[in-house]
């Protein structure tokens, strides 16, 4: 499983890096179409490059890769062995013992 998470490794850093590239366009997307430049040109080529759906697809798969990199990356649980109750003996006191550890009153 370690093999599998080793080789998603890049994909997960991809896609992170392409939702970083896609965000960083919607920035300069908006940026554009709030000064008025291009006159709506920019908004065309945002939708014909279909990036709204990669804006959704690639954090997807990033979530998807590190989730079984994880899962690749985990440790079996170590079986513990039952705990054992050993045959132990309380010393007895006597009551003058017991008296001489209450507290005494003002």
């Amino acid at each position: 499983m370690k093999n599998i998470a080793k080789f998603l490794a890049p994909f997960a850093i991809l896609t992170f890096l392409g939702s970083l590239m896609v965000s960083s366009i919607f920035l300069l997307v908006v940026v554009l179409s709030s000064s008025g430049s291009g006159e709506g040109l920019p908004m065309s080529y945002l939708m014909r490059l279909y990036l709204p759906t990669l804006s959704v697809a690639l954090p997807v798969a990033g979530m998807i890769f590190l989730g079984v990199i994880m899962l690749g990356f985990r440790t079996p649980a170590k079986a513990v062995s039952p705990f054992r109750v050993e045959d132990v003996t309380q010393p007895v006191t006597s009551e003058k013992e017991k008296e001489e550890h209450l507290p005494i009153a003002a």
